[in-house]
């Protein structure tokens, strides 16, 4: 999803939404005014600048150990690096900023689970704001269990505590990561089992060598980056979510959208969908991106489908891999693809809008999209069909018709047979054989009009197998023909198909003979010839 112009995948909003995310932050966020930190690099300089250090953090030799360096200033003669670091970290003058406060409200939408490298108390001072109850906050070396911990935990120490335990010089990170081994520990437990988004690091920060030591291959991790093509991160097997390069106000804008976002309640989504599918027009990019996360989401896609009723957001969904699982047989029941097959069969597929220009009817967008999807039906849009059809109990249109042939050819395991059974309860089909475009309309005066299926135009071969199943590799240009005629003659290896070579009266009995309830189903034969044409076979089913 869109947030403030970085992409935040759904694997990082669903973990959130499921209290399995870890929010990991590191010396960026307090960077910007009114906190005004140093990064580690500058915090090392302003160190030797307060020792009157003629070394140089930013030297080549220094640049990527720079705990190290600190490590050489705090040898020197009366230097406390760590007590020095304190000073500068608690300057009086620095205050959490908006990065703070939106991460301590994203923190608190669900589960507080939050890790800091920082020294500094803003992200506390935040949390406490926003943060239902009591805080529990870690300071190191006493860390929880990285696998069972709710709260804020200070991986490298805070400002509040004794400056000693601070991890600072290269002899702290060797105690936390290899000795006492309190840090890796704790990573390597909270790695395996959560997902983790940091955000505030570079890939130049020197605790990105440490943090390594406790990513194993099977964790989930992303960071903010404006630096994603940088080779660390794919070593440390970290995904980059980019923003453009020096554009840090961008992750700022992305932290405080996603605030906001969490603080959307169910009204307040049912207003935005409505606002947003109340105009049938492309919408802009954050827009759509919010558009295509509702239509994945158990508690926002009933919105999305009560509002979506024009054809333009059929076909726009149909682009989209959530609704697209509708036409895959390997899809089984689920909130999502429930709703949405209900949304497709009673907004568009058995809607009557007959007296509408073809291009106009959201029936025949409903027709396309399903030819275009390979013209196979999931079991849970079958059934949302056949549900359909059972309602339509007196006077089916044509385009709502043909379902019922699809219906019939692609039963299959997870159908309900009984919607199918009762909805061909209430149908008299009518079906011609028409060998030519201007065959005519063969009727019954036992046929209910309002029933009638259209003129059908169709080929076939048989093969071995008892399955009908359809391929639709065209759409039909006139909704009220056969369906089967849109599907074309395509058939494939032990499968059944409908040929010119033989009576369309014989598939539909085998036809029939497939539906539970119509062994005993009667036919009604009359032949049309005209001329040198072929016979064309008229077949009733009606239940015995």
């Amino acid at each position: 999803m869109l947030l403030g112009g970085v992409q935040i995948p759904a694997e990082v909003l669903t973990a959130w939404e499921e209290r399995k995310l870890v929010i990991f932050t590191g010396a960026g966020t307090s960077i910007a005014p009114p906190s005004g930190l140093p990064s580690f690099l500058n915090l090392a300089a302003q160190v030797a600048h307060k020792v009157q250090s003629p070394l140089d953090p930013a030297a080549e030799v220094w640049k990527d150990q720079l705990d190290s360096f600190m490590d050489v200033l705090n040898e020197g003669d009366d230097v406390d690096v760590h007590r020095l670091v304190q000073g500068i970290v608690t300057e009086p003058g620095s205050r959490p900023n908006a990065n703070h406060d939106a991460l301590a409200r994203i923190a608190a939408k669900y589960s507080t689970r939050v890790v800091t490298t920082n020294y500094d108390l803003h992200l506390e001072t935040a949390l406490a704001v926003h943060h239902e109850g009591r805080l529990d906050v870690f300071r190191a070396p006493a860390m929880p269990l990285g696998d069972d911990f709710d709260g804020l935990v200070y991986l490298h120490g805070s400002a509040a505590d004794d400056p000693r335990r601070l991890v600072v010089t290269d002899r702290d990170f060797s105690s936390a990561y290899f000795h006492s081994a309190w840090a890796a520990r704790f990573l390597e437990r909270m790695f395996r089992k959560y997902v983790v988004l940091f955000v505030g690091y570079s890939h130049s920060d020197v605790v990105m060598k440490y943090l390594g030591l406790g990513l194993g291959p099977e964790s989930k991790r992303f960071v903010i980056t404006d630096d994603p093509g940088n080779a660390i991160w794919r070593r440390l097997r970290v995904t980059a979510l980019e923003y453009p390069t020096g554009r840090h106000e961008v992750l700022t804008s992305c932290l405080v959208e996603w605030a906001k976002f969490g603080g959307l309640g169910l009204l307040d989504h049912r207003r935005r969908l409505r606002e947003l599918l109340s105009t049938a027009s492309e919408p802009a990019p954050d827009e759509e991106s919010y558009l295509e996360d509702s239509l994945g989401r158990e508690d926002r896609v009933r919105f999305f489908c009560e509002f979506a009723t024009d054809k333009y957001w059929l076909e726009w969904a149909a682009k989209r891999e959530p609704f697209r699982k509708l036409f895959d047989r390997r899809t089984g029941p689920g909130p999502v693809t429930n709703e949405l097959a209900e949304w497709f069969a009673h907004s568009f597929a058995l809607v009557d809008d007959a007296e509408l220009e073809s291009d106009e009817r959201r029936s025949s967008s409903a027709w396309r999209v399903f030819a275009e999807a390979g013209g196979v039906l999931s079991a849970p849009v079958w059934n949302a069909l056949g549900i359909g059809l059972l309602g339509m109990k007196f006077a089916r249109p044509a385009d709502a018709t043909r379902w019922l042939w699809i219906l019939m050819e692609q039963e299959q395991v997870g159908c309900e047979e009984s919607f199918l059974d009762y909805a061909l309860e209430w149908t008299e089909l009518c079906s011609v054989a028409a060998h030519t475009a201007s065959s005519p309309l063969c009727t019954s005066s036992t046929t209910n009009p309002a029933s009638l299926s259209p003129r059908r135009t169709v080929s076939a071969s048989r093969t071995s197998s008892s399955t009908i199943s359809t391929r639709i590799p065209t759409v039909s240009p006139r909704p009220a023909e056969n369906p089967l005629s849109a599907v074309g003659s395509v058939g494939r290896p032990g499968q059944l198909s409908v040929s010119a070579s033989e009576d369309f009266e014989s598939t539909m009995a085998a036809q029939a003979r497939r539906v539970p309830g119509f062994g005993g189903s009667r036919f009604h034969s009359c032949a049309c010839t005209s001329g040198t044409r072929p016979r064309c076979t008229r077949s009733e089913i009606r239940p015995s």
